[in-house]
């Protein structure tokens, strides 16, 4: 009977092993994909337990108040950028040997920084001690301590910008080839980035009893409402969510914070829509001014679930091509400015892309690969998984998923930001003004024509909706006019019945 049980347990791990597994396109091959909720657990542990050790010394005197900066935020930082490596691996976007090596450093220094957030709780610790071990924690995070003046000291030598890794999913407001930008609503408040960020997953729960729900089996979803804001924050700044309905509710903004900043705006419990779509307008009060202003609309689509999927849709996203420049090398503070082009093609397997751009007919690239920023954007079942032939037999069904796939094509130039060098094989941007038309291939096939002006200055003339005028577009990437060529590469969208 135990060694029943034993082989029970262990089909069951397998099984459970083998859910994970997924096949990336070469070279990156069969992974298992990570459970990347575990670190969000873990690092908002750590972050409790290193803002008690800090309150402490505060609560000391050992420092002033404003000499010492909370670590939680940085920790959270961290936690999003384990997060989102996690993220990056499952779709593709690492081998596994580098997200092992980067997941590697980060829990190398993860673990060093809770066990100095142990030392800091012990009583018996004198203020020096548990001073000097602040410091090297907070040096450990990237936050230079402030040290209390001391008269007759000779000022402390100047320190260089320390450099700090970019990534291309983030959005980059530091260029200098930035899009025209409309002004604030009014002036000292935030802007509202456009539709930054990926779509939620906003699960329709159904209910085991149309008269006795069950748990949150109430027939509706919670809306997830986040605002991505440009500009100064406050912590005693708030928010408000205003949705198509009429329903509204507040919250605290909890951060004094300069540059980009995302602000989750979670909703009062059994708050709840039903309809396929949802929007919201985003009110700022600016504490300081005792004054709101509304900083612009949302819209979301919602993504359902139905027989254990997610029934998703990225098409938009088809019709939507993008220029945009990131540092290069990828940190910051920047020495270069890159252009990338940014298209989304729908694909039952991945399939690389190339890409050659021309002005005036001729061209003024070689064939361009993609970069690692690219990866899958979203997946939707649209065929079963397994077809009858027949009675008592069934085989499986061949890509049953539709799979949405954006490329990020980086472009050989570069704007210099600092004195240097170009990297090799790199001109300056941009090579020629004029009409450039870039042209995107999947499997060899055109599959995308993108369009666009380069002046003199290397910044795109801007479309509609970019002109920097009130109400236009808050957002780093140009948006170019953007042609789909027929094609027989990307996959035609089926019904299956699951799904109806």
């Amino acid at each position: 009977m135990r060694i029943l049980l034993l082989a029970g347990l262990l089909t069951q791990l397998c099984a459970c092993a083998a859910s994970r597994e997924y096949q990336c396109p070469e070279p990156i091959g069969l992974i298992i994909r990570d459970d990347c909720e575990t670190y969000q657990t873990r690092y908002e542990t750590t972050r409790v337990n290193v803002s008690a050790g800090v309150s402490k010394l505060k609560l000391e005197g050992s420092f002033a108040e404003e000499s010492l900066r909370d670590p939680s935020e940085l920790i959270q930082v961290m936690g999003a950028r384990m997060t989102a490596l996690c993220h990056d691996f499952n779709a593709c976007r690492l081998t596994p040997s580098d997200y092992q090596r980067r997941r590697e450093e980060i829990d190398k220094t993860m673990t060093a920084i809770m066990a100095l957030s142990e030392q800091l709780k012990r009583p018996d610790l004198k203020p020096e001690e548990r001073r000097l071990l602040l410091e090297k924690l907070m040096r450990m995070l990237g936050e230079p301590v402030q040290k209390p003046k001391e008269t007759g000291t000779a000022p402390e030598p100047k320190k260089t910008a320390r450099k700090m890794a970019f990534f291309s999913s983030d959005p980059w407001l530091g260029s200098t080839m930035l899009p025209p930008m409309p002004p604030p609503v009014k002036e000292g408040f935030p802007r509202l980035l456009y539709k930054w960020g990926k779509a939620t997953l906003d699960h329709v729960w159904v209910p085991k009893s149309p008269d006795k729900p069950s748990h949150k089996k109430i027939g509706g979803y919670a809306p997830r409402a986040r605002a991505t804001l440009w500009g100064h924050l406050e912590a005693d700044d708030r928010l408000e969510i205003l949705y198509h309905n009429g329903q509204k509710y507040r919250c605290p903004v909890r951060k004094n914070k300069d540059g980009v900043n995302t602000v989750y705006c979670k909703a009062p419990k059994e708050f709840l829509l039903t309809d396929p779509h949802y929007s919201y307008q985003v009110r700022y009060y600016k504490a300081t001014d005792d004054a709101w202003a509304t900083l612009g609309k949302v819209d979301r689509d919602v993504v359902t679930t139905f027989s254990k999927a997610y029934r998703a849709d990225y098409d938009r996203r088809m019709n939507e091509g993008w220029l945009y420049f990131i540092p290069e090398p990828r940190h910051t503070p920047a020495d270069f400015e890159r252009p990338h082009l940014y298209v989304t093609v729908r694909l039952r397997d991945y399939q690389k892309a190339t890409a050659r751009c021309y002005v005036g007919g001729e061209p003024v690239t070689k064939a361009l690969r993609t970069s690692r920023g690219s990866g899958q954007t979203g997946t939707f079942q649209d065929r079963d998984r397994y077809e009858q032939i027949k009675p008592g037999h069934s085989r499986a069904v061949k890509h049953p998923f539709i799979e949405w796939w954006h490329y990020e094509i980086p472009l050989p130039f570069v704007v210099p930001r600092a004195k240097g060098t170009p990297p090799e094989s790199m001109q300056l941007w941009p090579p020629k003004a004029g009409d450039w038309r870039c042209v995107i291939k999947v499997d060899n096939k055109p599959v995308r024509e993108l369009e666009f002006t380069v002046k003199k200055d290397g910044k795109l003339k801007p479309l509609k909706d970019q002109r920097g005028e009130p109400g236009d577009l808050v957002h780093s990437w140009w948006k170019v006019k953007t042609r789909i060529i027929p094609n027989d590469v990307e996959a035609q969208r089926e019904d299956k019945k699951a799904g109806t």
